[in-house]
């Protein structure tokens, strides 16, 4: 496997913001490989990074040979969290062109995602102490038996 033995592979894999991982349709063991690379991009992008995956399954017109079914491409984009197309890239640009845009679309919110700010939890002190600050009663001596309040 290439990651694996690529260091330079490895490193641009920890920059990507977004992944193409395609397949052959007619090629059972292109269809595994494709889910060794989403396994392996999983484990070195971390569950706290965001990223787009896109699974790619191709040469949708020769269904006649088929050996990798819809529905096994659907469940690997399910078990991975990533968009999923099946396309034909010699009958037509179309198809092969809006999995792009999908993926670019969803690259474009991750993206917009990361630049909010990030907001934290208040706990049950600190929203007595905001409470507090906001009805004044901030002296020691009022702070006897006040009530506490959690969200």
């Amino acid at each position: 496997m290439q990651i694996m033995k690529a260091g330079c592979l490895y490193e641009h894999l920890r920059w990507g913001d977004a992944f193409v991982v395609v397949y052959s349709i007619c090629d059972k063991s292109s269809f595994l490989e494709a889910e060794e690379y989403l396994s392996q991009l999983a484990k070195l992008k971390m569950p706290s990074y965001y990223y787009t995956t896109l699974l790619l399954g191709n040469k949708r017109d020769l269904d006649h040979t088929r050996k990798v079914s819809v529905d096994d491409g659907h469940e690997l984009s399910l078990q991975y969290s990533c968009l999923f197309y099946e396309v034909s890239a010699a009958e037509s640009s179309a198809g092969v062109s809006l999995a792009f845009q999908s993926v670019l679309r969803e690259a474009r919110s991750v993206q917009l995602l990361k630049t909010l700010p990030i907001r934290r939890k208040l706990g049950v002190n600190s929203v007595s102490k905001v409470l507090g600050n906001i009805f004044g009663k901030n002296s020691s001596k009022d702070r006897k038996k006040r009530p506490s309040l959690s969200i």
